[in-house]
């Protein structure tokens, strides 16, 4: 009993793996980067493409770099595939342009 309350509810509280979760969660990880991350970040032939420019841009600066980016696909791709070494090191504004306008623009 802790001081004049009851017990806590941890007794009530069961324990729970997670351990077939995360095996279907690595064949899915898997099947995501042969099919999506290594084409865009390793492309074997064609233009070069957003990914593995950030990839590029990770590895040269071994991912101690700050990462401004603007609102869109650019945000997301940085977020994705970069290797960041350090916390707090991606600046975006998260969409928020679209909410801060000047007043009377209403988005038109």
């Amino acid at each position: 009993m802790t001081q004049g309350g009851p017990e806590p509810p941890y007794p009530l509280v069961k324990e729970n793996s997670f351990e077939k979760w995360i095996r279907e969660f690595r064949i899915y990880d898997k099947t995501e980067y042969e099919k999506v991350i290594k084409p865009e970040t390793k492309p074997e032939s064609g233009e070069i493409k957003m990914g593995e420019v950030v990839r590029l841009v990770s590895e040269l600066t071994k991912g101690d770099a700050i990462i401004v980016t603007d609102v869109g696909q650019n945000q997301m791709f940085a977020a994705r595939y970069y290797k960041f070494s350090n916390p707090n090191s991606l600046v975006t504004s998260g969409g928020m342009e679209q909410w801060i306008r000047p007043s009377g623009s209403c988005g038109r």
